[in-house]
């Protein structure tokens, strides 16, 4: 909360222009750097692997299946034209036979009809995770003139670090 209400404040401040008046010059100098700690946190890491299994399928075939298919087509052909009274009902006899006797031609069982057993390797990717420490950015505590502070960074400083400093006047009331 006390954070937004000072984010809140420095918006109506940039927005007004109010308080630029009463700001002082901004420069920049150097601070000794007077200690560095690694900031290390969990991070979950992800390693893809392949999990694969065997599978099995049996698909039934038939090679007579076609000879059956037009040997009840011939057979249904005769017995539908044998049945019609009439040249237009022979034809439509013939037509509905042929179609009808090629249909249980197909789907009689035989004694011949074969199973084909396949195997086959059926592979997926896997995203396996765990948790790994890693450094994910330095606590950095310096001195600029004789107080200390501390900021944190995403790399190493050098002796010393830059900062910027503010100079405001703070009237008394």
């Amino acid at each position: 909360m006390k954070f937004l209400v000072t984010f809140s404040m420095a918006g109506i401040t940039a927005l007004t222009g109010l308080g630029t008046a009463s700001a002082g010059p901004v420069f920049y100098d150097r601070a000794q750097v007077v200690s560095v700690r690694e900031i290390i946190r969990p991070v979950r890491v992800s390693t893809p692997s392949r999990r694969c299994r065997i599978v099995t399928e049996e698909e039934q075939y038939d090679p007579n299946r076609g000879k059956r298919m037009i040997i009840g087509g011939i057979l249904g052909g005769i017995l539908g034209n044998q049945l019609g009274h009439s040249k237009h009902g022979r034809r439509h006899g013939r037509v509905a036979g042929a179609t009808l006797g090629a249909v249980i031609g197909a789907n009689m069982w035989d004694k011949k009809r074969h199973t084909h057993v396949r195997r086959r390797r059926v592979c997926r990717r896997v995203d396996n995770y765990y948790l790994e420490d890693r450094v994910v950015g330095y606590r950095v505590w310096y001195r600029y003139h004789g107080r200390r502070y501390h900021t944190d960074l995403p790399h190493i400083p050098g002796r010393t670090i830059r900062v910027r400093v503010s100079v405001e006047p703070v009237y008394r009331r």
